[in-house]
């Protein structure tokens, strides 16, 4: 080259859009390339590969936004060549584009090469940034949703009062301290304390703040995002961003046999065909592209979000498999949508854009068999405001079907402060290690016998085994689970007495590992190791020599794997979607890394078995009776017992009730409990401005012009008699199994507020 080039070099902060927005700096340069000793093409000289450098005549102090360069247009020039950026396959992220003959800018997947310099030194002494958004889903639709975000100290000073703060549409829900000290450029996951309702169907906004004190505000002081609650029978989305060469050609499954064309979305939910317990469908599914990955999901329970236990019936490496309803899933009769994607690149969710191929979704209509028992429990959720009480709640339990219903009822708890929830597709960051993760192409669909433990308690991320990942570099690693000190506190003075693992490949040696409180990206020293001979394909189960007592200290509890080969599929995972930096740490080496943003949407198959006399923190809920036996048409009741004597105040409480019954289709029914330890017992009056309550034909009826959430009826004691769940503006809930007297209506509505009146029932 040699003549300059005019490039125009400009930065631009990121807008409320995403897209470029306020312009920070723009000028042209008069440059003369420098050969790079590459080209494009040996035949081409016009194709040889150009270094361009570039000295600004400022400093640019821009945390985050847009970086441009183009090609300067220059009054009256011809160009007789092409400017083109090179790229880089590699780079993650999406690029923009922007030409004069188009008025938006098109996304690119390719990065271009670019490298930005200076003298080192710190944007800010003070500054906070936000990081990524770990949960909730997009796909959220739970009353109590956590909220999860990273952030990071860009600032030269060590920051130990960083501060936020939490809104949902525009209302200020809470203000949190992290609570840690963050050394310049650490990041931290801050689960909030206050969780989001989006239980309703609709769009939800929210918010997060950055309200440090003292922060030079260098970096963006808002995150938004926003969920939306699809009503009933609408599923999330699914599409790749172009399906010409890779699509699905033609799918089988028991009645429906469909053949296609390429598109990036196909709808063929009104193809149907039935499933009923035991039956075994075969699905075949065949595709143009050459080899790619093809995933089948069922939405089981029907919430439209495919991301449940069971729900994922896996990948079709042969274009087959065999789909039957699953026995630990939670499954809702009727007709539920079966997706199948066929990609490219990996699949990482059932939900969301993707690269190159295509989604088809078909339905399956779950149906129960002749002569066969039918649970109908008369709740779906408990959800009690308490004071340092004990109050009972009645679960009714009905049997629908022509066959005696029998099963058993357990209680499942989760740990307060626990960051167990499900997150948000991971965000990879730009320094990656040289080696990588690879997924079993296989599936579980017979799940290994997990160990029969006497555990009071078990600490673990993972939802089931899915599959198992080889590591393709080195013949050593330790993977981890981690869990943080304000989460064990709950079960503090009880022991770890054995922790279980899944192995797949054996490795030549194995052993426990567990290591105290570092901080969240690293562990610290190690307190125990302990070898164990591995069993191939199986839950190993190790007993500890010498349990170890938790205290309210970070533990981080793993096993460490010597001697393997790349080609090993040692290490159990579940079927995500992934706890990032909590149930999928891995080390090798001496640096830990989170298999989250290394690509790997699982938690590892790794569990802590605890010991000893339970605290309050997982012995608050109790029930009457543990079995129970439903004749066809006939109603049976449970009396759950929710004691709040010794629980910590302004702490919301949570469990599942779990009813394992005959019903072949539902085999498993979930009922969340939920016990905030924040309101007064007794029920103070209101007047009711707008809403109209009374009793007829054994029912209490209420009608109101906002839209409601739930009702329940509450004795004088402060005992909750009966509560429902509402969707809508009126009401009926039946009166049965109530004493004549006096109760006190409860009444909430979805925006929060709340009513109470008096209601006499006479029997």
């Amino acid at each position: 080259m040699t003549e300059p080039i005019r490039f125009e070099v400009a930065f631009y902060e990121m807008g409320a859009d995403g897209y470029p927005g306020k312009e920070v700096y723009r000028k042209e340069f008069d440059v003369l390339g420098k050969f790079t000793g590459v080209s494009a093409s040996e035949y081409d000289d016009l194709a040889r590969i150009y270094e361009f450098s570039v000295e600004l005549d400022e400093t640019i102090c821009l945390e985050s936004g847009f970086f441009s360069v183009a090609a300067a247009k220059v009054d009256n020039e011809t160009h007789n060549c092409a400017f083109s950026v090179f790229t880089c396959s590699n780079v993650p992220g999406i690029g923009l584009i922007w030409m004069e003959a188009y008025e938006e800018y098109m996304t690119s997947q390719l990065s271009m090469c670019y490298c930005l310099t200076g003298d080192g030194d710190y944007i800010a002494q003070k500054a906070l940034k936000f990081e990524r958004l770990l949960s909730p889903l997009e796909t959220a639709s739970d009353k109590y949703e956590k909220v999860q975000v990273e952030v990071m100290n860009i600032g030269e000073q060590a920051i130990s009062d960083a501060k936020l703060q939490l809104y949902l549409d525009d209302k200020l829900l809470a203000t949190e301290e992290l609570g840690v000290t963050l050394a310049s450029m650490e990041s931290y996951k801050h689960t909030f304390d206050q969780r989001i309702d989006c239980s309703q169907p609709g769009k939800h906004n929210i918010e997060i703040r950055n309200v440090t004190e003292g922060d030079e505000q260098t970096a963006h002081q808002s995150m938004f995002f926003s969920i939306t609650k699809r009503e009933e029978g609408i599923v999330c989305e699914s599409y790749s961003t172009d399906a010409s060469y890779e699509y699905i050609t033609s799918v089988k499954i028991g009645s429906i046999s469909n053949p296609s064309e390429g598109n990036v979305y196909s709808d063929f939910s009104d193809m149907k065909t039935s499933i009923k317990p035991g039956e075994v469908l075969d699905l075949n599914v065949e595709c143009e592209g050459g080899s790619l990955y093809i995933g089948a999901w069922v939405d089981w329970n029907g919430n439209g979000s495919f991301d449940e236990a069971g729900e994922f019936i896996g990948y079709l490496p042969k274009g087959s498999i065999k789909v039957s309803i699953p026995d630990e899933a939670v499954v809702v009769p009727g007709e539920r949508r079966l997706r199948i994607i066929a990609s490219y690149e990996d699949i990482l969710s059932a939900c969301g854009q993707y690269g190159y191929g295509e989604t088809e979704d078909y339905t399956l209509v779950v149906e129960h068999s002749d002569n066969s028992p039918i649970i109908k429990p008369g709740l779906s959720i408990i959800d009690s405001y308490q004071s340092f009480d004990v109050r009972p709640v009645t679960l009714e339990i009905k049997n629908e079907g022509s066959a005696e219903l029998t099963g058993t009822a357990s209680v499942l708890y989760a740990l307060p402060h626990s960051p167990g929830s499900k997150q948000s597709a991971f965000a990879t960051k730009n320094s990656k290690p040289s080696w990588k993760f690879t997924k079993s192409a296989k599936s579980h669909s017979v799940k290994a016998k997990e160990t029969e433990s006497q555990a009071e308690f078990v600490l673990r991320y993972d939802n089931g085994l899915e599959s198992e990942v080889s590591l393709s570099g080195g013949s050593s690693a330790v993977y981890a689970q981690y869990f943080p000190g304000n989460m064990l506190a709950g079960l503090s003075g009880m022991q770890i007495s054995s922790v279980d693992v899944y192995i797949n490949d054996v490795p030549d040696k194995a052993q426990v590992v567990i290591f105290g409180q570092g901080s969240q990206s690293n562990a610290g020293n190690e307190l125990m190791r302990q070898t164990f001979s591995p069993i191939a394909q199986s839950w190993n189960h190790i007993v500890l020599e010498q349990p170890l007592t938790i205290g309210n200290t970070d533990l981080w509890i793993g096993v460490n794997i010597d001697g393997f080969e790349p080609t090993d599929f040692v290490i159990g995972i579940d079927g995500g979607h992934v706890q990032n930096g909590f149930g999928d740490m891995v080390k090798l080496g001496n640096t830990w890394w989170s298999a989250g943003d290394l690509g790997l949407n699982s938690n590892f198959c790794i569990r802590a078995n605890v010991t000893g006399n339970r605290t309050p923190t997982i012995n608050w809920l109790s029930l009457d009776k543990y079995e129970f036996s439903v004749a066809p048409s006939v109603m049976e009741t449970l009396t759950v017992s929710l004691d709040a004597t010794q629980l910590q105040r302004n702490t919301l409480y949570e469990a599942q009730i779990v009813l394992a019954n005959n019903d072949a289709v539902s085999r498993i029914v979930k009922i969340p409990v939920y016990l905030n330890n924040d309101r007064e017992s007794k029920v103070e009056l209101q007047t009711l401005a707008s809403t109209v309550v009374y009793t007829y034909g054994g029912y209490l009826v209420v009608q109101t012009d906002k839209a409601l959430s739930s009702i329940s009826l509450v004795n004088m004691n402060g005992a909750v008699m009966k509560m429902q769940n509402v969707d809508g503006y009126t009401t009926n809930m039946s009166l049965d199994n109530l004493q004549t007297g006096i109760y006190i209506c409860c009444i909430v509505h979805a925006d929060g507020s709340r009513e109470n009146v008096k209601i006499p029932v006479v029997r």
